[in-house]
């Protein structure tokens, strides 16, 4: 079915059931451009006149805007607060990796012989931290 009308030998032809039907309506034919079995139908009729109730009154349809921008706002700050969430666990993550990658280097050259005091000048550790990890209790 390439639409909601059939095509056959390159002309339309009408809709044959009720989904037919709703890929009419819910492509958005207006209803005077429906086929007259289509617009009779028990079920896209209720749903033409709800349509037209909607569009005639306006504090239903201020509503109806009001409810979705409030959906739409709830959904933007779920999705900001997941990803300032995951952004902020990947500063974090970054953070105790660089941690650890300089508490590895100075625990080798600690193995190596350096100078606890050459240690703590080529990776920025403070001499107390340098000492902790060479007793054993730092990272």
């Amino acid at each position: 079915m390439e639409d909601a009308e059939q095509e056959r030998d390159g002309e339309l032809t009408a809709p044959l059931n009720r989904l037919d039907y709703w890929m009419m309506y819910l492509s958005g034919m207006a209803a005077e451009e429906m086929p007259e079995e289509v617009a009779k139908d028990e079920m896209i009729s209720q749903a033409l006149d709800l349509e037209k109730q909607f569009l005639q009154n306006q504090e239903e349809r201020q509503r109806y805007i009001t409810s979705y921008k409030a959906m739409v706002d709830d959904l933007m700050t779920d999705e900001t607060i997941r990803r300032v969430a995951r952004d902020e666990g990947l500063v974090e993550g970054e953070a105790k990796g660089k941690v650890e990658g300089i508490a590895a280097t100075a625990r080798r050259m600690l193995n190596r012989g350096v100078s606890p005091e050459q240690v703590a000048d080529f990776t920025g550790l403070s001499r107390g931290e340098v000492e902790a990890l060479r007793a054993g209790t730092g990272n």
